[in-house]
C-alpha cells in the first residue's frame, strides 16, 4: 500500500513535515529539516504518533519513537507496518 503524504514547508527548524493519520488511531510525522537525521543527504526521519500527536515510544515498529535517514521508499514499508498495528486504545 502507498500512502500520499502532503508535505509543508516549516520554518522553525527549517525544512518539510507531512503528518499522517491512520485509521486505527496511530499517525506519523515525516520530517526532513537542518536537525533531522540524513536531511543532508536528503533522507528523511518518521515518528510514530498517538492520538495527542505526542511521540510514541516503546511501540513496533518504530521502538524508539523516531527513525531517521530513511528512504521514501523505507518511510513507506514503515507507514504499512504501523498502518496493520492493532487499534490504539481509546
Amino acid at each position: 500500500m502507498r500512502f500520499e503524504l502532503k508535505f509543508k514547508e516549516t520554518q522553525h527548524p527549517f525544512g518539510i513535515q507531512a503528518i499522517h493519520r491512520f485509521d486505527n488511531g496511530y499517525g506519523v510525522s515525516v520530517i526532513r529539516n537542518n536537525l533531522s537525521m540524513g536531511a543532508t543527504l536528503g533522507l528523511f526521519e518518521i515518528a510514530l504518533l498517538n492520538k495527542g500527536d505526542d511521540i510514541q515510544y516503546d511501540q513496533q515498529p518504530i521502538p524508539a519513537g523516531v527513525l531517521g535517514c530513511l528512504k521514501m521508499h523505507e518511510v513507506q514499508d514503515i507507514m504499512s507496518d504501523i498502518n496493520d498495528l492493532t487499534p490504539e486504545e481509546k
